[in-house]
């Protein structure tokens, strides 16, 4: 009677730790895919986070999380509102019941709601303006029974952003206000500025210059050593259109200078940021696939082990002689395993690493190109040619991540390619057209090296634009092997006066032929000529 009663109390012992053990291990599996959704979400991988955002909702649903639940499918919802799905966003947040035990969860959801009416649209103005003002207005009213000072603040803050849009500035002035005064109260320096800001925007369109003056000089105090550059921004493009607004356009240009600063320095934050996310997503993703490996292993042996104990305990010193012996064999090829697996991830990191900076670094260089190209039209003569050269730069740089973003396995770039490349853009921004002899031979330059090259010829082209006055305007450009090393030659038969002869783009020229250790530099003014040697 006793053998059983130990029994029974073994096999309930057993069944509570084997619950306990599946419950913690499923807490785990829903944090891991609600981090990992968010991660993707940090990079705008949005398909990617969904699907993670949709394990999450599934783990929750089937242990009966309901917070748990809740909170992922707000955070669905806010994903399908960044794709553009609103209809979809809207419909899963309506579906959500029970939220008034949860009160954050319910501001957060009637947030998220606004949001959606509010960018998806198609309404008749009046009433898409009545939801959207209804759902703030509602989360507020929550924000104020349960104390929820910052919550309240940003609530406030996007509904008189939404009535200053309306026309009602002096309505939005007041919940401007409140927000600004609440985030300053409770130390949160980042959001009190973008409070400030609505306000200063809102004192700009009142034409109350006093007050645009008083606030504009405590906001630009507070962004001073700040890395806050959305925040940066939108205070200059405020300061912007107040300066258009009083016709000042010489401080109008200087506070656009400023925004566009702004927003380099703000696109250079986020890719650093989504490379960080990127390197992080990744190396979570190789963790979780080691941890997978280890808890099916541990899983078998548990099992093996229960099961031969049960029912050949009488061979358990046998059984334990080949356990140790398949265990070790077992450690061997797995390490073996491992090492192949970790070598394979290593690679498919790096080279999808390699292809992201590179793709990134080439979008950002176009963004500059197309600044470049806005503040060109309203540049003078000298200023346009300033921007020509400098955007012959930027382009020739951007050629040369065109190449390593297509083929991340490549490290080595054809020169004759790439300065046919150049040559083609040169073209384009001198419509009136020189002509080029070119006699390239195919060499392959390693990437670390080709775009110095490129700069060489980008500053020769940009000089002849500047300095040639000749009427018969012929370039000839060659890049000839000849015994193991390689000649480069390029002459345009235009003479530069003294001045000239000592300016900023010859020396340029010579320290980029130096730092490629070109060799038997010659450069000959009066032809309009130069010459090198280098090898590779």
């Amino acid at each position: 009677m006793r053998g059983k009663f130990y029994c029974i109390v073994h096999i309930w012992l057993s069944a509570s730790a084997l619950y306990a053990q599946n419950d913690s291990s499923s807490i785990i599996s829903f944090t891991q895919s609600y981090q990992q959704a968010l991660r993707y979400s940090d990079i705008s991988m949005f398909s990617e986070s969904i699907v993670y955002l949709k394990q999450a909702i599934a783990i929750a649903e089937e242990h009966q999380w309901e917070e748990k639940r809740i909170d992922a499918v707000i955070t669905l919802a806010e994903t399908l509102r960044k794709t553009q799905d609103f209809d979809d966003g809207i419909e899963i947040l309506r579906n959500l019941s029970n939220l008034s035990k949860y009160p954050r969860l319910h501001v957060r959801k009637l947030g998220r709601l606004a949001a959606l009416h509010s960018e998806r649209g198609g309404d008749s103005n009046k009433n898409l303006r009545d939801s959207v003002t209804h759902f703030i207005q509602r989360a507020i009213q929550i924000t104020q029974t349960h104390n929820f000072p910052l919550e309240e603040a940003s609530l406030k803050n996007e509904l008189g952003y939404t009535l200053s849009g309306e026309g009602k500035l002096d309505e939005g002035l007041v919940y401007l206000l409140e927000a600004a005064e609440i985030f300053s109260k409770y130390g949160d320096e980042h959001n009190y500025l973008g409070a400030l800001t609505n306000v200063l925007s809102n004192y700009i369109r009142k034409q109350e210059n006093s007050k645009v003056d008083s606030i504009s000089q405590i906001i630009e105090s507070k962004l001073k050593g700040k890395s806050w550059y959305s925040a940066e921004v939108s205070f200059y493009n405020a300061m912007e259109a107040h300066a258009n607004q009083n016709s000042d356009s010489v401080r109008a240009l200087l506070w656009q200078v400023k925004s566009l600063n702004g927003h380099l320095n703000y696109n250079r934050a986020i890719s650093n940021q989504q490379m960080s996310s990127l390197r992080v997503t990744y190396e979570t993703e190789r963790f979780k696939e080691e941890a997978n490996h280890k808890a099916m292993a541990l899983e078998r042996e548990t099992a093996k082990t229960g099961e031969l104990f049960i029912y050949v305990s009488f061979l358990i010193f046998l059984v334990v002689v080949i356990f140790a012996f398949l265990f070790r064999e077992g450690v061997l090829k797995r390490k073996l395993r491992r090492a192949n697996e970790n070598l394979s991830i290593a690679n498919d990191k790096y080279q999808t690493l390699l292809v992201e900076s590179n793709h990134r670094i080439r979008n950002n260089l176009q963004m500059v190109i197309s600044m470049f190209g806005y503040s060109s039209k309203d540049a003078n003569t000298t200023e346009n040619l300033a921007l020509k050269h400098m955007l012959g730069k930027i382009q020739t740089i951007t050629l040369l991540h065109n190449h390593l973003s297509m083929d991340a396995q490549e490290d080595r770039v054809n020169l004759k390619t790439y300065y046919e490349e150049i040559i083609s853009l040169f073209n384009k921004l001198n419509p009136s057209g020189f002509n080029f002899h070119t006699d390239f031979d195919s060499i392959q330059i390693e990437s670390e090296s080709i775009v110095y090259f490129g700069l060489i010829l980008n500053e020769m082209l940009s000089n002849t634009m500047e300095h040639s006055d000749t009427d018969k305007k012929e370039i000839r450009i060659s890049v000839r092997a000849s015994n193991g090393l390689f000649s480069f030659q390029y002459q345009d038969n235009s003479k530069w006066d003294k001045q000239d002869q000592k300016g900023m783009g010859i020396q340029i020229i010579e320290r980029l032929v130096l730092h490629i250790n070109g060799s038997n530099y010659h450069c000959d003014p009066s032809r309009g000529l130069y010459k090198f040697e280098f090898s590779i």
